[in-house]
């Protein structure tokens, strides 16, 4: 696989105990980085050593040519859509890794309805 057929990916994945995980990696290092996740419990993330992951619910794939800020920038979006949707208890990714983050006020209190259609709001 050529330079320019590696491309950034952004995915979430399902997890244990209603959780879900947001992340980012270029295609070439994709099958590694999940398998970080699932067998090497902390090396994936810390999220997902206390919440084992059950799929890869969506992936999105992003052009090379995007800079390393500004996948993080989508990867952070992406991750505030699901919290303010399920609930910050269940979510992290991106910027809002740690065990406490600093979800910004309009998520905290723009909570959804916890059975919204997450596959739409993913979408979108």
């Amino acid at each position: 696989m050529g330079k320019k057929d590696n491309y950034w990916i952004i995915y979430t994945l399902r997890l244990e105990d209603d959780c879900w995980y947001v992340g980012s990696t270029t295609t070439r290092a994709f099958k590694d980085r999940m398998a970080d996740h699932w067998k090497q419990a902390g090396k994936g993330s810390n999220w997902t050593a206390l919440h084992k992951p059950i799929m890869v619910q969506d992936i999105d794939v992003h052009d090379r040519n995007l800079s390393a800020s500004e996948i993080a920038r989508l990867e952070d979006k992406r991750t505030l859509i699901l919290a303010k949707s399920l609930g910050c208890q269940y979510v992290r990714g991106g910027g809002y890794c740690q065990s406490f983050p600093r979800w910004p006020s309009e998520v905290v209190d723009g909570k959804l309805n916890r059975g919204a259609n997450t596959n739409m709001l993913l979408l979108q």
